[in-house]
């Protein structure tokens, strides 16, 4: 036996992908009503949880049929941050039971400089166990840029620039330092460019140290 579920009322998507887009060119995206109470339910109401200023919503007729206030256009800002979009829309409806919907926005928006990683993971490392990971920053087509300063904000994690070709791509290097004593490494990759919408790059990152199972052993069976 098979059940039919049927949908009262929901937001049509209920996650909203942006992609992955380059600054300005954000695409524009539409949420409608659906369900088997679609037809008699109106938007009285649309806001975002103010998470993202550069996200916009409005509230459109839809005059094709007698479906009235039922489609959202999301269009995204020009002035939008280079990095991860997250925010969350907010529907207000009359329907007698179901007041609100939710939607999750997602996407990224693309600058000029690729950077990859955007999180670093330095791993699980053996005590004085030392490694080396990678940080590639490459420019776009037709546009270049140079990288003026690196720093990390924790001390026992070093990171060495390097130029893999002049104003297209740098290589950074990042590593515990000689004699590192702490079990935790985390911390940010400090980028400073001359570009005027990356200036500032940060890539955060983290690592732990391995606990000495054996020696924990040893002392135990001391104590006995």
């Amino acid at each position: 036996m098979v059940a039919d579920i049927k949908v009262i009322l929901s937001a049509s998507p209920s996650r909203l992908n942006l992609g992955r887009f380059i600054k300005g060119e954000a695409p524009v995206k539409y949420i409608v009503l659906a369900g088997q109470d679609n037809a008699s339910t109106n938007i009285t109401k649309v806001e975002t949880s103010g998470k993202n200023k550069f996200l916009k919503v409005n509230i459109v007729t839809d005059k094709e049929g007698d479906n009235q206030n039922k489609k959202i256009v999301v269009t995204v800002l020009p002035d939008v941050k280079i990095g991860k979009i997250r925010e969350k829309i907010i529907i207000h409806t009359d329907h007698k039971k179901i007041k609100k919907l939710t939607v999750y926005v997602y996407g990224e928006t693309k600058g000029d400089i690729s950077v990859k990683p955007t999180y670093l993971s330095l791993g699980v490392l053996k005590k004085n166990e030392t490694t080396v990971k990678t940080i590639n920053l490459d420019a776009g087509e037709n546009t270049s840029f140079k990288v003026l300063n690196v720093v990390s904000t924790e001390p026992e994690v070093k990171a060495e620039l390097e130029t893999v070709k002049e104003g297209k791509s740098y290589r950074i290097k990042v590593s515990p330092v000689e004699g590192y004593t702490q079990d935790l490494l985390k911390g940010e990759i400090l980028i400073k460019t001359d570009n005027k919408n990356q200036e500032k790059i940060k890539v955060k990152f983290f690592g732990r140290v391995r606990k000495d199972i054996s020696k924990n052993k040893q002392a135990g069976s001391v104590k006995k």
